[in-house]
């Protein structure tokens, strides 16, 4: 959905902004980094679509409560990591 994307695309650019000023500290050329970040950021996002697509058409709509379990887990883990 609409919201959906523009809430993920916020949260993106506001990640990508955090990199950009610690780049700006850094006196190197960042012509590299920013190459390999954009290789790896497209490869990953290109599987990650096929990945999805094809689980998609397998499991339908089931996959998208098996994902949600998924980050439900994970974000227990976290907060569990970070209180005990």
């Amino acid at each position: 959905t609409l919201p959906l994307a523009l809430t993920l695309a916020v949260a993106t650019s506001i990640d990508a902004l955090m990199v950009g000023l610690s780049f700006a500290f850094l006196e190197d050329s960042i012509f590299l980094p920013i190459v390999v970040i954009g290789v790896v950021t497209f490869l990953l996002s290109f599987l990650g679509f096929i990945f999805g697509s094809t689980l998609g058409r397998a499991f339908g709509s089931r996959i998208r409560i098996i994902g949600g379990v998924i980050l439900i887990i994970i974000g227990l883990r976290i907060l569990l990591d970070h209180l005990l």
